[in-house]
């Protein structure tokens, strides 16, 4: 047969076998991504790892082009911050590929795109809102009472905030809601409205945990409360 350096260097490089488990990994307003190491082929051999993204103007104006992530080129680490590089609310594209001195292996790219900002909300979901929200009533104050919310991590410290809307933020101020001061970022179950419901209208009520790293989402109280009625 004949021999062909070039095809014979792409057959060879079809040995090392591209990064397997690529996922995002988010924590403390960072992303990483991750994959799982690659078996060198021959014993001592040292495989590094380059990572490349893709933005929108990459796809769509740049004859989908990649660009090459420099502190993530030729690194034996098996992560990379990637959290300069994905800075715009755009879905990003990325992808990784193991080499050794004398070869590379295919790229192997992330399964769909990655946007920060559904990231987040998609990693807020994980922390459940509260339960079983309430109004108790008692020697003419009125606590918002709720069930507590279970930690994802052991000692993650859970936090609650508490806001109210009234007639005037719901029909003069785009339907916007008011932190209770007194009642964000507390550890307890319950918060003290009296002061923040003092007119005689109807309030919506809302509460929601929150962590280090996330947040739940909003859960309302059901129905209107009002001091009068």
């Amino acid at each position: 047969g004949f021999f062909n350096r070039v095809t014979r260097s792409l057959h060879k490089a079809a040995l090392l076998t591209p990064p397997q488990n690529i996922t995002i990994l988010s924590t403390n307003m960072k992303h990483f991504l991750i994959w799982s190491p690659v078996a060198e082929i021959a014993p001592g051999e040292v495989v590094k790892y380059s990572v490349e993204f893709q933005g929108e103007y990459e796809r769509d104006y740049a004859n989908d082009s990649w660009i090459p992530i420099a502190e993530c080129t030729d690194v034996s680490v098996t992560q990379c911050d990637i959290t300069e590089d994905i800075s715009a609310t755009v879905p990003y594209n990325l992808r990784v590929r193991a080499s050794t001195g004398t070869q590379a292996s295919l790229w192997a790219t992330l399964n769909g795109f990655f946007n920060r900002v559904t990231r987040s909300l998609h990693k807020a979901a994980l922390l459940t809102p509260p339960q079983n929200i309430t109004i108790l009533s008692t020697n003419m104050k009125h606590f918002l009472i709720w069930s507590p919310v279970a930690e994802i991590a052991p000692g993650e410290v859970v936090k609650y905030s508490v806001e109210f809307q009234g007639e005037y933020e719901r029909d003069y101020a785009n339907d916007s809601w008011i932190p209770i001061a007194e009642c964000t970022d507390v550890s307890v179950t319950q918060c003290d409205i009296t002061e923040d419901i003092s007119a005689t209208v109807p309030y919506n009520l809302r509460v929601r945990a929150s962590t280090g790293t996330q947040a739940s989402l909003w859960a309302t109280l059901n129905g209107f409360f009002n001091r009068v009625t």
